[in-house]
């Protein structure tokens, strides 16, 4: 690749090449699941009338409390900070349910101000999506590789709304950046509502050794890594077929 001819397509083979080695160097993880597109109304989603813990969400309220070990993660493409401040337009099912599932089925002025519902955010540097499905129904292929560092995402108020065209639910939320950890692959799992958990997430308090946890590729720079470089769809799954049959 001639990066003075093919700018756009070198770009994206560095880029490809340094996910490819953050990957091996366990820096980065990647995850891939299936998951059914369930737009049905979720439990609190009549706007203006959020509903509260009572007897009508006791089960929400049983399975939150099953899972207090398990922290929700939501992929970002900008990394979150700790003290830094996010708005998120949130929409899909899958989203929906998490929130749901993180407040516990509360509205904003339920909330216990001393411990304010969390869910942990993860830096998404590739992700892909396709629709397929599964038994009939709509679902989704996701493939995502995301930083094995993320920071916990505070929530700090919470506008439930409607789409102004469909009139389906949203959600504005608003969070704040906290206390950084890392994710354990093998403690990592998926919802049947589609979106990501992590169990025992190990705390990381100072950026110092976040500095440390991150691989340095410059150490690495003498290492060949060979990549096949495809222009154009048509010749894509050809190669990837090739290639699964040699390295199976």
């Amino acid at each position: 690749v001639i990066a003075e001819r093919d700018e756009i397509l070198a770009d994206s083979t560095v880029r490809a090449s340094n996910i490819v080695r953050l990957l091996k160097e366990k820096k980065l993880v990647r995850k891939r699941w299936t998951f059914t597109v369930d737009a049905s109304e979720d439990m609190a989603s009549v706007v203006d009338m959020p509903k509260s813990k009572n007897a009508d969400t006791e089960e929400c309220s049983d399975n939150f409390e099953n899972e207090m070990n398990e922290i929700p993660l939501f992929t970002l493409k900008n990394a979150l900070k700790p003290g830094m401040v996010r708005n998120l337009n949130l929409f899909e099912p899958r989203w929906l349910k998490m929130i749901d599932r993180v407040t516990n089925c509360r509205s904003y002025v339920e909330w216990d101000t001393n411990n304010p519902p969390q869910f942990g955010c993860v830096h998404c540097t590739n992700k892909f999506y396709s629709a397929i499905s599964i038994d009939g129904s709509e679902a989704r292929y996701a493939d995502i590789i995301f930083e094995r560092v993320g920071a916990l995402a505070t929530m700090v108020a919470l506008e439930e709304g409607r789409r102004p065209v469909s009139g389906d639910r949203k959600v504005n939320v608003a969070i704040v950046g906290s206390d950084y950890f890392v994710v354990d692959e093998s403690k990592l799992s998926i919802t049947d509502d589609g979106y990501m958990v992590a169990r025992d997430m190990s705390p990381m308090t100072s950026f110092e050794n976040i500095e440390n946890a991150e691989v340095s590729i410059s150490n690495r720079q003498n290492e060949k890594l060979k990549m096949i470089v495809v222009v154009g769809l048509l010749h894509g799954n050809g190669i990837v077929n090739l290639l699964s049959d040699k390295f199976k």
